[in-house]
């Protein structure tokens, strides 16, 4: 945080310096021209002096033009950047403005989705919005496996967030979890990365999977396009 300090004082230090010497440098170019009219009446003027004094303001004004450009350049980056960066993250944060199938769940209108886009594949690859999901939450409680949902994520295993209170079985003991905890499901053909990839979507059978854990979380993390506006 001190060396970005430092480098916003040293920019606002340079751009006060070039805004102090355009304030010098023009006026002192029209007084000397002035002055230079009024002497050439009196026989009094002196070329190579005029020319000189000209050379040395003009120099001057070399800086802050210099300046001016490499701040309109900088902008003009910065600006690219955040194009390329919000167009970035309308590809990988998406509310659906319809429902949409996924696997043997309908994710409903309204649902936030983020998505991940692995270094072997490129956003021109990604021709559906389901590739590369890795979380959704939805406006409203879903039913998941028999279980009630406000949002899942996929990662080493599914976790579930859970809207109500549900009995599960877990090596073969029955436990309580509650609303608000994450429970986990997994088993025989959980997704591949791969998979996750794919056009094919029909590997998403949460029905299939059992559970394997339950915890208290902080709750799944679905990121929604206003945290980057």
């Amino acid at each position: 945080m001190g060396l970005g300090y430092g480098a916003g004082a040293i920019a606002f230090i340079i751009m006060c310096f070039s805004v102090l010497l355009v304030i010098f440098v023009i006026p002192a170019w029209l007084y000397w021209n002035a002055w230079q009219k009024k002497q050439q009446k009196l026989s009094k003027y002196h070329p190579k002096l005029d020319k000189t004094v000209k050379w040395g303001l003009s120099t001057l004004l070399i800086f802050p033009i210099f300046v001016l450009l490499s701040y309109a350049e900088i902008a003009f980056s910065n600006h690219q950047s955040d194009r390329a960066y919000q167009e970035y993250m309308a590809q990988i944060i998406i509310q659906l403005k319809q429902p949409l199938v996924y696997g043997e769940v309908i994710l409903p209108q309204g649902t936030w989705i983020n998505r991940s886009f692995e270094t072997n594949y490129t956003l021109e690859q990604m021709t559906d919005i389901r590739q590369g999901l890795t979380s959704a939450r939805f406006p409203e409680l879903i039913q998941i496996a028999g279980f009630a949902v406000i949002a899942f994520e996929l990662d080493r295993h599914l976790l579930l967030e859970l809207a109500h209170d549900h009995t599960v079985v877990i090596n073969n003991q029955k436990e309580i979890c509650p609303a608000g905890w994450l429970l986990e499901l997994g088993g025989s053909g959980y997704p591949s990365t791969e998979q996750l990839y794919s056009l094919n979507f029909d590997w998403f059978t949460p029905s299939r999977w059992q559970p394997i854990n339950c915890f208290d979380g902080e709750g799944i993390i679905v990121l929604e396009s206003k945290h980057f506006s």
